[in-house]
């Protein structure tokens, strides 16, 4: 049976009902909060509010496998699907969908599926497969080292001193819209940018 985890800063009345839609699915379902954490070790999905992706992804940090998070917005733009979707995220719904359709899409997530509110996904599939704008060889390299390092190890690796490696990783993320070094990980994947050891 899968499990369903439903983040407590979601409003109450939405989770009651999402937990019903979802135990009406077949699949079985709880509350999730950071500070208790899960403590019967990670679900197949997790559904959480926009704002919270970032969180929920930092509180799986170090275990095997995220949970297939999906995220509620009230109507959500492409800009937001995408920084969500590189955040983490495995899916993104509007909140004012039925608790039905947002249980499916978080069942889909859990099986595997990406989810995006259906007038963004031509948009969205190109977009989420390359960064905004063309990368120089020294700022590919950057981001493929801290997708793997600290920056300080990056830099290092670069012969740039700390300092010089802070300031360059908080420059490229400014201009490339990325928020931290985790959001700069997961979209360095994202992009392809990422080569795997041996391959």
């Amino acid at each position: 049976m899968l499990r369903v985890l439903v983040d407590v800063a979601l409003a109450s009345q939405v989770s009651v009902e999402l937990k019903e839609a979802i135990v009406e699915l077949g699949a079985g379902v709880d509350s999730w909060d950071e500070e208790s954490g899960d403590l019967y070790g990670v679900p197949d999905a997790l559904i959480t509010c926009a704002s919270r992706v970032e969180t929920v992804v930092e509180s799986y940090a170090h275990t095997p496998r995220l949970p297939q998070i999906v995220a509620v917005a009230s109507i959500p733009s492409a800009a937001v699907a995408r920084r969500v979707l590189l955040q983490g995220a495995a899916g993104l719904v509007d909140e004012a969908a039925h608790p039905k359709a947002i249980a499916l899409a978080v069942l889909s997530a859990a099986c595997g599926w990406t989810v995006v509110p259906g007038s963004h996904g031509a948009s969205m599939a190109q977009r989420l497969a390359e960064p905004p704008r063309e990368l120089e060889p020294d700022e590919r390299s950057l981001l493929e080292l801290v997708a793997r390092h600290t920056v300080e190890q990056a830099g290092r690796e670069m012969g740039l001193s700390r300092r010089q490696a802070q300031r360059r990783f908080q420059a490229l993320c400014h201009d490339l819209g990325l928020d931290n070094h985790l959001h700069a990980a997961v979209a360095t994947s994202a992009w392809g940018l990422l080569h795997l050891e041996g391959a």
